[in-house]
């Protein structure tokens, strides 16, 4: 788990980060309370395509997703 505190002009956020796997025969993840959700390759994971709040995580996430 990764914790990640950031402060936008109009609101600050505490963004909670789980690393999950899909078991076998599990169902497909399905989206809720989100706009979207799809599985990524590390490539897709730029910094540019997401929002501040995100990005710090996301160093971990591809090394993580590389390894």
């Amino acid at each position: 788990m990764d914790v990640t505190f950031h402060r936008y002009p109009s609101k600050s956020v505490l963004l909670l980060f789980f690393e999950a796997a899909l078991a076998a025969g599990s169902p497909e993840p399905a989206p809720l309370d989100v706009a979207a959700l799809r599985w990524a390759r590390v490539d897709d994971l730029r910094d540019e395509l997401f929002p501040p709040a995100d990005v710090a995580v996301l160093s971990k996430v591809r090394a993580r997703l590389a390894a």
